[in-house]
């Protein structure tokens, strides 16, 4: 704010100057004092001015508003989201517009792993003048087993992310177990965020009484994976911020409103309320403005529930003079609802200016052009493979020759990925028949062929995943979190077929099941991000949500096991570049069969 604005902003306090925009005969969301107010709202330029009784003073250009039949309520703040996985952040921020989110704080994985460091720094400037506020977290580690990018998040890189101000935080801390062990680089990361006043968000699902005590002396300030309401209240009393979720894959928050209910408990200003990382599928439902109805429906009260939303976000990221309530000095981030139980707004204000309203959004957002440059550079940079190299026996699982017996059937013991839910993996080692030196686990219900495929055809891991689908000729996918080609199925040559057309797709996915037309999604922006409209790749993504539940998936969310399969921070067993890898003990169980790159088109 400058010396003018603030005068002129006083002035139109004082009410001796006309507002730019007026709204008069408005029932407010009081977020501080949690009421229900009458009240008149001025607004000079992208502030709030005035609350009050008084009717301010009308210009000959002042825009006035009928605020009767509204209810106000600050925009929502999203302090944890994920925006990057078939859409993209300008038309994840599109859609949180559309439903009363004006503020998000985004997760930098994937956009910082793509660019490099200026074209980062440069893309979050052209993100600094959407009308959604879009802050950012920088990543300490990239959720694989991938040593070649530990680099990435060196401590001059990192010191380099917190010097910008929409970079709000370290986080979330998925690998942890580092930290804790002190290694220097992750300590010194921490540490830079601390000293310049902004913060660590953790990553701890599951987390004993000594690990949050750990991580809260480490200067971890919140996470968001409580499970139930006594993993709320843990965080609480050790002094952390406790963000309750409601995602794709841990539809937690409900029964946690009604446990912490039942309990009588204080409705603490240190919670916070996140869709972490939604999918088309979910969006299609709402956003913050899902969250608040499900928690209302399931026992909080509305002007609870709004706070959670609002002004606990803003507090924790040390924002609350500028956002989080209708208060003068604030950004005029104002919702208009029909009723307070009724969080879907029906007119949407962005620091002044009305943004949505008549069900359409009254502004453009574009991917900023550094992020359109350096994807199709990445593209170029990557030569296709040839048709000849991606041939069905890359799809096998050969035995060495020393395990068998004079090329006659044999048996051998290998290490089976077992979902046990829509993310999390178990081991058991099981028994298959070897025929002409193959392992032949084509006879069992319910398997599949996993494997992880280099983009650059330099290895494979292939692994056998049980859980996933009954009925899948080929699946090849792009889009997760190691950057490479996951492909899975039954029938080899399917295989290679989808993972051709992936290759030359660009990235996205492909579905090939035999039952009808190949399914093909496009992901051209790092090969995990649509270039097109919300609207257009919702509807591709939730095909592929269908057709993978009508192939037998039986998890919450298919795009997240598909994302999550490479992950090295979630338990236990993970396809990874190393080979089939137990994270646990950080342990080979079956290394990865290297290739012959004189066989990839350079």
């Amino acid at each position: 704010m400058s010396a003018d604005e603030m005068r002129r902003l006083m002035a139109v306090a004082k009410r001796e100057e006309p507002g730019d925009v007026v709204i008069q005969h408005a029932t407010i969301i009081n977020v501080y004092t949690q009421e229900l107010m009458e009240a008149h709202v001025a607004i000079s330029g992208k502030r709030i001015a005035y609350v009050g009784n008084d009717l301010p003073p009308l210009g000959d250009e002042t825009d006035v508003i009928d605020g009767r039949g509204y209810v106000l309520s600050p925009g929502y703040f999203e302090p944890h989201a994920h925006s990057t996985l078939f859409f993209n952040p300008a038309t994840f921020a599109e859609k949180a517009l559309y439903h009363g989110t004006t503020a998000i704080v985004h997760d930098n994985l994937a956009l910082f792993l793509s660019l490099e460091p200026d074209r980062f720094l440069e893309a979050l400037d052209r993100f600094a003048s959407y009308p959604v506020k879009m802050f950012w977290s920088a990543r300490l580690d990239g959720q694989t087993a991938d040593a070649s990018i530990v680099g990435k998040f060196s401590t001059e890189a990192i010191r380099q992310l917190l010097a910008h101000p929409f970079v709000l935080q370290v986080g979330e801390l998925t690998d942890w177990p580092r930290l804790f062990g002190g290694d220097e680089q992750m300590v010194q990361n921490v540490l830079s965020s601390l000293h310049v006043g902004k913060r660590v968000e953790g990553h701890f699902p599951g987390a004993s009484w000594k690990t949050l005590n750990t991580a809260a002396a480490a200067g971890v300030g919140a996470c968001h994976e409580s499970m139930t309401g006594e993993d709320v209240l843990m965080r609480l009393r050790l002094g952390m911020y406790a963000t309750l979720r409601l995602s794709p894959i841990r539809p937690d928050l409900p029964d946690i409103i009604r446990q912490l209910t039942a309990e009588n408990m204080f409705w603490s200003n240190r919670l916070m309320l996140t869709t972490d990382g939604p999918t088309p599928a979910l969006m299609e439902k709402g956003l913050t403005d899902y969250l608040l109805q499900t928690a209302m429906e399931a026992g909080l009260e509305p002007l609870v529930a709004y706070r959670l939303a609002t002004l606990n976000p803003a507090t924790y990221y040390g924002l609350d003079g500028e956002l989080g309530g209708i208060a003068p000095g604030r950004l005029a981030d104002i919702l208009f609802l029909r009723d307070e139980r009724q969080p879907r707004p029906v007119q949407v204000m962005a620091e002044g200016k009305m943004v949505y309203q008549a069900e359409q959004l009254q502004v453009t957002m574009p991917l900023p052009e550094v992020i359109r440059l350096a994807a199709e550079e990445a593209v170029g940079d990557k030569a296709p493979m040839s048709d000849e190299w991606l041939v069905p026996e890359l799809f096998t699982l050969p035995v060495p020759p020393s395990e068998t017996a004079d090329g006659a059937d044999t048996e051998a013991v290998f290490p089976v990925i077992q979902l046990r839910d829509a993310v999390i993996t178990v081991g058991q080692l099981e028994t298959f028949v070897v025929r002409e030196g193959q392992l032949d686990w084509t006879g069992q219900e319910g398997l599949l062929m996993a494997s992880l495929l280099d983009r650059n055809g330099h290895w494979i891991t292939n692994g056998l995943l049980r859980g996933f689908a009954r009925r899948l000729d080929a699946l090849a996918v792009s889009f997760g979190v190691s950057g490479d080609l996951l492909v899975l199925g039954r029938e080899p040559s399917a295989m290679a077929e989808a993972a051709r057309r992936l290759i030359h797709l660009g990235g996205g996915a492909v579905l090939l099941d035999g039952q009808g037309d190949a399914l093909e999604i496009q992901l051209p922006i790092f090969q995990s991000m649509s270039d097109k409209p919300y609207a257009a790749i919702a509807e591709q993504a939730i095909r592929l949500d269908r057709r993978l539940r009508a192939a037998g998936y039986p998890h919450l969310e298919p795009i997240y096991t598909l994302m999550f399969l490479p992950a090295t921070h979630l338990p236990y067993i993970r396809l990874t570049s190393q080979g089939i890898y137990s994270v646990k003990d950080r342990r080979v169980l079956h290394p990865a069969r290297e290739l012959q790159p004189d066989k990839v088109k350079r």
